[in-house]
């Protein structure tokens, strides 16, 4: 357990998954119980997601950023590897709270 009670979560993922739509609305729950959400977006150069996906993308950048976390998109093994070594070892504290 965390000292901070901060809890990360490095989520991978095509974004393809309609449910993404879901994740905003999750936001003042993560943020009621700290979770910070980081995420690495597999995408390849030759990638329709990049289009069809965009909402869904969207969807999951805006929750990242609520959470405090990072949105990440990669499209090489090697950034893969780089980018998921960094969000696990990133020190996190929770997003701010929300200003009504």
């Amino acid at each position: 357990p965390s000292p901070l009670r901060t809890h990360h979560v490095v989520l991978v993922t095509d974004g393809m998954a309609p449910d993404a739509l879901r994740l905003p609305g999750l936001i003042p729950d993560m943020k009621e119980m700290n979770i910070v959400l980081n995420v690495i977006l597999l995408v390849s150069s030759a990638d329709t997601s990049l289009f069809y996906g965009q909402k869904y993308h969207q969807a999951i950048e805006k929750t990242c950023k609520a959470t405090g976390g990072e949105f990440m998109r990669v499209i090489r093994e090697k950034d893969f590897e780089v980018k998921f070594l960094a969000a696990a070892a990133r020190l996190c504290l929770p997003a701010p709270p929300t200003k009504p």
